[in-house]
């Protein structure tokens, strides 16, 4: 009868973490879970002492025969103070004595010093390889406990992780309190972290692995994350937080007496894209006030008047662990026109749910690629789509005439709903000067601005934001339709004249005091009272004596064949406009939206300066007042309460902080383990650029000096983000932001090449970059260095 001892492993010692090649040799033999490679190291002691003498150092004929790759295995390489992953050469398909010792000259030349202690690490090539890349088994930015799997499915080469920029990257992040449902590959690698973090008693690893055609995981570093020793959540604190949240989401999705539509879907992105605008973790006073003035009664107030289905009362936006979501049933329900009956609205709702669900990649273009939300020249193409999914044509003429006759009052050229909005929103700067020299104490004035910048601010904003995306869609139809190329839409957007190229123009040609005046009170971060206003540190935003000059493109002209054909389809769709009057409709609607952001936000520049000042008055510093939400500043009556609020929303920050979800929750499964595939990002202009990147933190407005030249990468841009145009920046990428975003718009207007929301995954690689190419006709990003 055989033992079964010998199918346990033995008890072992903790392993301990030294250079690459010795840990790699400690691990060999011993692994269950993943194969090391055979190995042959030596440090630079034996190799000046070889002399060039091979069997000195333990080469054995076999090696001669085969391809290998020399790497690097540096003294200050892998341990618990530091590990420079990534700083030293690994020379790939080496063969042969002469190129193995040309490749090991070249390695230790890279190490910058003779250290004698310093090794060189041989391995044999790993042929047939099915995906490569690097896991953690915690989070290394957030120090959050997550396994992170970071992977190339379609490198051929294992070495993606330190050699380039994959266009094909995923993330996966699985909770440290969660049993996911793996298989295969994934479940192989996720053993593999748990039995390295049991080898060497530690909970934070670094590895580098491949997957070969044959479905064999290699090893082939691994090393320890320099993590700080505090952790702020538990692993039990995260399973409480996460089970807690699938049992909502899965609430959420059952069936509601207020929403249309079988299941549901939440986003950070859909809709009002609360990540580009307040940040994937905003503040408390942030997050309420864009609740206050948009996501709780504005966005479905607008859409009702605009001729969408009433879903006043349902807020758009969920707090989820702090971390802003949108409820896409209930925006899909308010992109619904009102007279449409309630079966054939159920089915659309769930349709364009399912059709996201399907689609991920869609969630920051859901008003382009799932909801038919209004009519434009592409329409009639768009509608058989429903039909391939079982809507009937009736169906599709029931929803086609709703669209029609929503579309035709909100861009009637002289009764049209934006022209009313555009009086509306030009009446909000009178009307806060009145309130603000009013006689009303702080707390009045702050309660005032609010209500006035919903009605007046907001309000008319949505409806021209509204407005600004039927234009857009109409002019994307046109190329659509072949009416207009690529390149005429393009030189369209290069003649819009937003914000942006007049605050350039503006800074060129008015005094200091004249130009902060004007936009002095706009900031990076709208809502956010610890973004610092221009006026108040404008050194640190401007170099006054190096502003670009703004090229503004000439006015776009059709010629007589665009005309003709617009002036036919315009007919063909009823719309009483000239195809010139058309032109200038899609070019003002556009315009509007930003020049109404810009005049909203100087009242809502003002009600976060109000806010400081009350919070000052509670002996509150200004960092502390941000975690307060705005309901909670009006109802302030003395310092002890401010503090225990603001200690109460920092603990929970905290956790808030830790917890990591994707931008997109299709199910409570989710909620423990996902993964972020590829985006489509936003490739705006047809430029083809090459630079040093510089990778723009939030606090990172000091080198503002360096910016000129260089392909800027940040996370969100708002409106507020427009200083970074003075500057010569040469592209601009960003994490989050659709393709009709504030910044798409932007870098369309100024001909900046730019990725407007290029997603996590190569955003992560984009910001470890030195030097990028965005081609963005090709629809490309090249990472050089």
């Amino acid at each position: 009868m055989g033992s079964s001892v010998s199918k346990l492993k033995p008890f072992m010692a903790k392993l301990q973490f030294s250079g690459k090649a010795e840990t790699l040799q400690r691990l060999q033999g011993t692994l269950l879970s993943a194969k090391v490679l055979p190995q042959l190291h030596f440090n630079l002691k034996a190799w000046f002492d070889a002399d060039g003498q091979w069997e000195n150092l333990g080469l054995q004929a076999e090696w001669l025969s085969q391809s290998v790759i020399v790497r690097s295995s540096a003294r200050t390489e892998d341990h618990h103070q530091h590990s420079m992953a990534g700083q030293f050469l690994s020379i790939a398909d080496v063969q042969g004595i002469e190129a193995i010792e040309a490749a090991v000259r070249l390695l230790i030349k890279s190490y910058g010093d003779d250290d004698p202690d310093h090794q060189v690490l041989i391995q044999p090539m790993v042929r047939h390889i099915r995906l490569s890349g690097v896991a953690f088994s915690y989070e290394p930015g957030q120090t959050s406990p997550y396994y992170v799997i970071n992977y190339d499915d379609e490198s051929n080469s294992g070495h993606f992780v330190t050699q380039g920029l994959g266009q094909r990257l995923k993330l996966t992040y699985i909770a440290k309190s969660a049993e996911p449902d793996l298989s295969g590959w994934k479940k192989q690698l996720l053993s593999l972290l748990k039995e390295l973090e049991d080898l060497f008693e530690n909970d934070a690893i670094d590895v580098e692995f491949i997957v070969t055609s044959d479905d064999e995981l290699i090893l082939l570093q691994v090393r320890p994350l320099v993590l700080p020793a505090e952790r702020p959540v538990t692993i039990i604190k995260q399973k409480h937080e996460l089970t807690q949240l699938k049992q909502r989401f899965k609430q959420a999705c059952q069936k509601s007496h207020q929403c249309l539509g079988q299941d549901n879907l939440w986003g950070v992105m859909p809709d009002w894209n609360p990540a580009e605008i307040i940040g994937l973790r905003p503040k408390p006073l942030a997050y309420s006030l864009y609740q206050q003035l948009v996501t709780d009664t504005v966005w479905a107030q607008q859409r009702f008047d605009y001729g969408y289905r009433d879903v006043r009362g349902i807020p758009l936006m969920l707090d989820v662990c702090g971390m802003p979501y949108i409820d896409i049933r209930a925006s899909f329900n308010s992109f619904i026109p009102k007279q449409l009956p309630d079966d054939l609205a159920t089915r659309l709702v769930t349709f364009y749910l399912h059709r996201l669900k399907n689609n991920p990649q869609w969630h920051d273009k859901v008003e382009f690629k799932v909801v038919l939300a209004s009519d434009h020249f592409s329409l009639n193409q768009a509608l058989q789509t429903l039909l391939k999914y079982g809507f009937s044509k009736n169906d599709c003429n029931l929803l086609q005439n709703s669209l029609v006759d929503l579309t035709r009052k909100i861009i009637d050229k002289n009764q049209g709903l934006w022209l009313h909005e555009i009086q509306k929103v030009q009446q909000l700067p009178v009307l806060h000067k009145q309130i603000m020299s009013s006689q009303l104490d702080e707390k009045n004035k702050l309660r005032s601005l609010l209500t006035l910048c919903r009605e007046y601010g907001t309000r008319p904003f949505a409806g021209l934001a509204r407005t600004a995306f039927l234009a857009v869609h109409f002019l994307q139809s046109l190329v659509n339709r072949g009416v207009l190329s690529a390149e005429n839409q393009v030189l369209f957007m290069r003649s819009l004249s937003t914000v942006s190229s007049d605050l350039i123009h503006a800074i060129k040609t008015s005094s200091r005091n004249h130009f902060l005046q004007k936009y002095g009170h706009m900031r990076p971060g709208t809502y956010d009272l610890l973004s610092p206003r221009y006026d108040e540190i404008p050194d640190d935003y401007f170099c006054w004596n190096s502003i670009p000059h703004c090229k503004k493109g000439s006015l776009f002209v059709l010629n007589k064949k665009q005309e003709t054909q617009i002036e036919v389809l315009l007919k063909q769709h009823e719309y009483e406009f000239t195809a010139s009057e058309f032109i200038s409709f899609i070019r003002q609607a556009i315009e509007w939206r930003e020049k109404a952001k810009f005049i909203f936000s100087q009242t809502l520049s003002e009600i976060l300066l109000l806010c400081q000042k009350l919070g000052q008055q509670y002996q509150l510093e200004r960092q502390d007042t941000a975690f307060l939400k705005i309901n909670q500043m009006l109802r302030l009556s003395s310092a002890d309460a401010a503090l225990d609020l603001v200690a109460k929303a920092q603990h929970q920050f905290t956790v808030t902080r830790s917890l990591i979800l994707p931008p997109l929750i299709t199910q409570a499964s989710d909620i423990d383990c996902f993964e972020i595939q590829p985006q489509q990002p936003n490739f705006i202009t047809l430029k083809r650029v090459t630079a040093q990147v510089m990778h723009l933190l939030p606090d990172s407005r000091a080198l503002s000096g360096q910016l000129a030249g260089k392909i800027v990468i940040v996370a969100y841009a708002d409106p507020g983000h427009d200083w970074l145009f003075t500057h010569r920046i040469v592209g601009l990428i960003t994490l989050y932001g659709g393709c009709n975003s504030h910044m798409a718009i932007r870098a369309a207007e100024l001909g900046l090449p730019a990725v407007i929301g290029i997603g996590e995954a190569l955003f992560h690689q984009c910001s470890k970059a030195k030097l990028l190419t965005l081609d963005c006709e090709q629809k490309i990003v090249y990472r050089l260095q």
